[in-house]
C-alpha cells in the first residue's frame, strides 16, 4: 500500500536526537530549539519566530495576536471549507466572538475573493479581524489583500502553506501573524511540532510570554495568564535535520507535482493559483466534477491511499451554529469531489506511474 503521505529520511536525525538524550537537552531552553529557531526566522526573512509544540498551538497564539491588535474584536471572518483546527483556535477562549465563514472559490479551493471582499465592505476594522488559510497548499495573496484593505489586520493558518510565496515573498511574512505545523504529513517533520511567526514588535514582546507560562523576571511569579505551549529540545533536534534537507525534499515534491500535472486524465482538475503566488506543494489534490469521492471513487482506488477534501463548517456540529449549509455550496461540491493524492517525496517513479494509471482508468 501506497502511503498518502511518509515522514522523508527522519532517521539521519538519530545522531542528534540521540545526542540531545544523552546531554539530557530536553526542554524547550536548550540549544537545538535556539538554533531551529533562527533557521525558521532566516526562511521567513527574518520575521520574529516563536517554536510551539504543534500547530494548533501556533494558531491558537495567532488568534491572541489578532486580539492584541484589536482589542475589541467581535468577528473573524474565515474560510468555510478548511482543516477544523483553524476554526477550533479562534474559539478556545471561549470569548462572545462570531466566525464569519466565507464560502470557498471554485478554481483555487481558498476563500472565494468577491465574497470576501463584500463582508469586508460591511465590516467594522476595530472590530473584525481575517483569518486567511492556505488551504492544501494553494496560496491567497496576502499583500494583495492587505493593499486593497489597508485598515483590517489579517493572520494566517499556514500550516499547509510553508515554502509557499506571495509576490516573491515566503508566507507569514505579511500578515501580522502566522502558523506553521511541522506535523509527519507536512513537507517538513518533527512528528508535531510547530511556529508562529510575528510581524509586530508590540505584540511579540506580550506574545513570547504568554506562550510560556508567563512568568515575570521574578521566578515564579506570574503576572499574565499564559499557556505552555513549547517545544522541546528533541522536537527541535529532529526539526534541524529535516530543514537541513528541505530543499532536497521541495526538489523531488516539485517532480511529483509535474508528473501528476502532466500524466493525469484533463478530466481531473487542480487547484489553480493566485496571480502572484506560489503552491507551497504540500498535498497534490484533484476534483472529478460530477463524481462523490466518499461513495464512488474511494471505493474504486486500490494500492495506494487517498484522503478527501475538508468538510464544509456546518459538518461540525459544535460549529453549526455560526453557519448556514445554503451558503456551503461550493464547500459542499468540493467536499465531494475533491481528494488528496500520495505527495511524499519518498515516492519513486514506479509508484507515480501506478498511481496515474490507476486514476486514469477511473474516467475511461
Amino acid at each position: 500500500m501506497i502511503k498518502i503521505y511518509e515522514p522523508y529520511k527522519v532517521s539521519d536525525a538519530a545522531d542528534r536526537v540521540a545526542d540531545s538524550i544523552r546531554n539530557a537537552k530536553l526542554t524547550y531552553q536548550n540549544d537545538d530549539v535556539i538554533e531551529a529557531t533562527k533557521i525558521v526566522s532566516t526562511i521567513h526573512n527574518g520575521s520574529s519566530t516563536i517554536l510551539m509544540f504543534n500547530g494548533t498551538c501556533a494558531t491558537h497564539m495567532a488568534f491572541k495576536a489578532l486580539k492584541l491588535k484589536v482589542p475589541n474584536l467581535r468577528k473573524i471572518i474565515v474560510p468555510n471549507n478548511v482543516y477544523v483546527a483553524a476554526w477550533n483556535s479562534m474559539l478556545m477562549d471561549q470569548d462572545n466572538l462570531s466566525l464569519v465563514p466565507i464560502d470557498a472559490d471554485e478554481s483555487t479551493w481558498c476563500v472565494d475573493r468577491e465574497k470576501l471582499d463584500q463582508e469586508l465592505r460591511n465590516s467594522d476594522p476595530e472590530e473584525t479581524g481575517v483569518l486567511v488559510v492556505h488551504n492544501v497548499g494553494n496560496i491567497v495573496n496576502v499583500p494583495a489583500l492587505r493593499a486593497k484593505w489597508p485598515e483590517f489586520n489579517f493572520i494566517e493558518d499556514n500550516c499547509e502553506g510553508l515554502f509557499g510565496k506571495y509576490e516573491s515573498l515566503p508566507t507569514g511574512t505579511k500578515s501580522l501573524a502566522a502558523s506553521i505545523s511541522f506535523y509527519a504529513n507536512k513537507t517538513v517533520t518533527c512528528g508535531e511540532g510547530g511556529a508562529l511567526i510575528v510581524n509586530d514588535a508590540d505584540v511579540m514582546s506580550v506574545l513570547e510570554r504568554q506562550y510560556s507560562q508567563g512568568q515575570t523576571s521574578i521566578r515564579y511569579v506570574h503576572d499574565i495568564l499564559a499557556y505552555n505551549y513549547r517545544i522541546t529540545n528533541i522536537q527541535s533536534s529532529l526539526l534541524i535535520s529535516q530543514l537541513s534537507i528541505k530543499d532536497e525534499i521541495l526538489n523531488k515534491k516539485e517532480k511529483i507535482f509535474e508528473f501528476y500535472k502532466n500524466n493525469l486524465s484533463k478530466h481531473f482538475l487542480s487547484q489553480i493559483e493566485e496571480p502572484g503566488t506560489q503552491h507551497s506543494k504540500w498535498m497534490f489534490a484533484v476534483r472529478l466534477r460530477g463524481s462523490n469521492y466518499h461513495n464512488d471513487i474511494s471505493k474504486s482506488l486500490n494500492g495506494f491511499e487517498t484522503r478527501p477534501m475538508f468538510y464544509p463548517m456546518s459538518s461540525h456540529s459544535h460549529l453549526s451554529k455560526f453557519c448556514k449549509p445554503d451558503d456551503e455550496v461550493v464547500a459542499k461540491l468540493l467536499s465531494d469531489e475533491c481528494f488528496m493524492l500520495p505527495s511524499h517525496p519518498g515516492l519513486e517513479e514506479k509508484d507515480l506511474h501506478f498511481i496515474v494509471e490507476s486514476m486514469n482508468k477511473v474516467v475511461r
